[in-house]
């Protein structure tokens, strides 16, 4: 008998990545009076707890993480009344993690490992994001990033609420939007996500990654022919977007299917099993190393092979 093909899992949509640390000015996060002249003795007058912020900032824009965050929890212990100084500390260790993520391969134990001291940096980031709040609650680039991060260890109640309070202090953010609406796409509210992607595109046309995850929302629900829609915009503002490319195959695979189930029109099944394969391959050459591409062509032209009784 002839073996039912199942189309293959589609790509994730897309995530933003956490809101950089800001490179602040002399004055904002000064504990005391903001100091008077300028060169050396400006920085005669400046505080121990900016001295040590201003140490992390210079660590920070070299890189070295693990450094930064020293400094940044010594000005803490000077002065805990900054919320920038916990801005700094938590977008610090959330880029110390993200340098050594994929680092370490290996058995799984050592993934294991892995794994738990990312979900402890990144819930020492959350301490350090709600500590920012509780000091300015109207700090809308630690809701955001807190929202990221809760995203991360998958407290999506909790992050659709802060990137919601983040989009009551910036409602055109164009990012706490497109996170806002991936986070009710993990939580399978998939009307919802949809409604945030669609703000998304009406903030900015152009932007591939709100039209690619609209159609991914779309493709959960689906309505395929809407997916296929979206994926297609998202391969017109960006023609090597592999992602786009395979998903985009998967929606022609899964037309196809549907005409095979019923036993119709064999003629415009394989014009989608066509497409599909098409997409398949250029997903293939755009990302050599994509192997879910690959497996899908090879099982695909199988499945048409057969259809041709070959």
């Amino acid at each position: 008998p002839t073996r039912h093909l199942c189309p293959p899992q589609p790509r994730r949509p897309a995530a933003v990545r956490q809101r950089p640390a800001r490179l602040l000015t002399m004055g904002c996060c000064f504990s005391g009076p903001n100091p008077a002249g300028s060169g050396d003795a400006m920085y005669q007058n400046m505080t121990q707890d900016y001295m040590e912020f201003k140490a992390g900032v210079v660590a920070a824009e070299a890189h070295d993480f693990e450094k930064a965050i020293k400094h940044y929890e010594n000005a803490i212990v000077y002065n805990k009344k900054n919320p920038e100084y916990f801005y700094n500390l938590a977008n610090a260790i959330q880029e110390a993690m993200n340098l050594h993520t994929g680092e370490e391969a290996g058995d799984e134990m050592a993934e294991a490992e892995h794994t738990a001291r990312e979900e402890e940096a990144l819930s020492r980031a959350q301490k350090m994001y709600m500590e920012v709040i509780k000091l300015d609650p109207n700090h809308h680039a630690a809701w955001y990033n807190l929202g990221y991060v809760q995203e991360e260890l998958q407290l999506f109640d909790s992050a659709i609420k802060s990137f919601t309070e983040a989009l009551k202090l910036e409602p055109n953010d164009k990012d706490a939007i497109i996170n806002l609406g991936n986070t009710y796409m993990n939580s399978e509210k998939f009307d919802e996500s949809i409604v945030q992607y669609k703000k998304a595109i009406e903030l900015d046309s152009a932007c591939v990654m709100s039209h690619y995850n609209l159609a991914s929302a779309y493709h959960s629900i689906f309505d395929i022919k809407s997916a296929m829609k979206y994926f297609k915009c998202a391969i017109e503002i960006q023609s090597d977007y592999a992602d786009a490319h395979f998903n985009l195959g998967i929606c022609y695979q899964d037309e196809g299917a549907k005409l095979k189930e019923s036993s119709k029109d064999k003629k415009t099944m394989m014009e989608f099993y066509e497409q599909a394969l098409k997409h398949y391959k250029e997903a293939l050459k755009l990302e050599s190393e994509m192997d879910e591409a690959r497996e899908a062509i090879d099982l695909l032209m199988t499945e048409m092979a057969e259809a041709n009784g070959k």
